[in-house]
């Protein structure tokens, strides 16, 4: 039987697998003894009952290796075919994880930050310190300019700053609406004539009716300070 050509097909099987293992060991394609590396290259993600075949046809393949022998047996130990293998190591692999949620570092614990340290404690504790505003929840945590401590920026601040923004911009368009429909209505023939009467400065005004005021900016002469009426 052609044990190298049975391995082989084991291992491509492995490596053009598409479909997620919901439990899976990494095998070393060349085996370490054999002078394998841990390069990605040279693992392959095997099933248990495929991981404890390819042990064994390892040993068919290179029957005078003693430290393949040896790995084989290990994985033979106690148990009597690779589908008992295979159940025992999955049941292993959840009893695993449900202790370590039930009983691990983290359990029924949060980390919290303030910008100077990041600590983990009791959820009440912690709870109470986000409570107090003292910490937030998560690993990080910096001081906004505003003071307050967040994530990473003042969403609530950099919201308001928009709002004042948007209102300030409106204001500032009716002013400029009003004071040109006052320029228009009146007996000035230019901008700056107009600026003296309003005790401002013809740069500021004409700036101004140019952001906001449509009619000005389609009837006034590049080059030139005053307005030309249509």
């Amino acid at each position: 039987m052609n044990y190298q050509n049975i391995y082989k097909k084991l291992i491509d099987r492995g490596l053009e697998r598409k479909t997620v293992l919901d439990y899976y060991e990494k095998h070393h394609i060349i085996p370490r003894c054999m002078g394998g590396s841990d390069d990605q290259n040279n693992l392959v993600k095997l099933t248990p009952e495929e991981h404890y075949v390819a042990h064994q046809l390892l040993v068919k393949i290179y029957p005078g290796n003693t430290k393949l022998v040896q790995a084989a047996m290990m994985m033979c130990r106690g148990r009597s075919n690779n589908k008992i293998y295979g159940w025992l190591r999955r049941k292993f692999s959840i009893n695993q994880s449900s202790k370590m949620k039930l009983s691990g570092p983290t359990f029924n614990k949060r980390w919290i930050s303030n910008g100077n340290e990041t600590i983990l404690v009791d959820k009440h504790i912690a709870e109470y310190k986000i409570f107090t505003n003292e910490y937030i929840a998560g690993k990080k945590a910096v001081i906004a300019q505003c003071g307050h401590l967040v994530k990473d920026v003042c969403k609530s601040c950099n919201d308001a700053k928009g709002k004042s923004y948007i209102l300030k911009k409106e204001k500032a368009k009716e002013l400029a609406m009003d004071l040109f429909t006052e320029f228009k209505n009146s007996n000035c023939k230019s901008v700056g004539e107009f600026a003296i009467v309003k005790n401002t400065s013809q740069p500021r005004l004409s700036a101004l009716w140019k952001r906001y005021v449509p009619e000005y900016r389609d009837n006034r002469q590049p080059g030139k300070s005053f307005f030309v009426r249509p």
